[in-house]
């Protein structure tokens, strides 16, 4: 019996030794569920606005490269309560361009089903209400979760969810 401990004792600490070593990094993610790039361009701008850039910088975790922003289209804007997502982002100091920096690169959903993820520093997914999110747009992310969450899983890149 005292055998059986002995060994058991030993296996267990060489297993707590070999998950100590191991790294296990994953990619950070923010997810709001408030439409923060609604409230960027109306309401309290400002506090929304530094919302956006603190989450980002969190996803980003130091990463430079642009974020991969998905917008298909803004059809849904002349539902009245609705903005354009991207002016969100504009307006918490981002602009568009796929060099490092404040920079991000519009995807739509046909271009997002293919696309290589790994070029980009976080995902900017836009609100459904108040934003420019669309059922195309939900799809194609849905389709893409398994790369999706290989990259988070390997720590390549992160992800950002409004």
């Amino acid at each position: 019996m005292k055998s059986r401990v002995k060994n058991s004792l030993q296996l267990l600490a060489i297993s707590a030794c070999l998950m100590w070593t191991l790294p296990s990094y994953a990619g950070n993610i923010i997810v709001s569920g408030h439409d923060a790039d609604f409230h960027a361009i109306t309401g309290n701008t400002a506090g929304v606005q530094h919302f956006i850039q603190q989450s980002l910088l969190f996803a980003r975790n130091g990463n430079t490269a642009p974020i991969l922003f998905v917008q298909s289209d803004t059809s849904n804007i002349s539902l009245g309560d609705h903005l354009n997502s991207e002016l969100g982002l504009i307006a918490s100091g981002y602009t568009a361009g796929n060099t490092p920096g404040n920079h991000y690169v519009i995807v739509n959903s046909t271009t997002l089903s293919t696309i290589n993820l790994s070029p980009f520093s976080a995902i900017f997914v836009p609100s459904d209400h108040g934003g420019t999110l669309t059922g195309n747009d939900l799809r194609a992310l849905n389709n893409r979760a398994p790369a999706i969450i290989s990259y988070l899983n390997a720590g390549g890149w992160t992800g950002c969810l409004f």
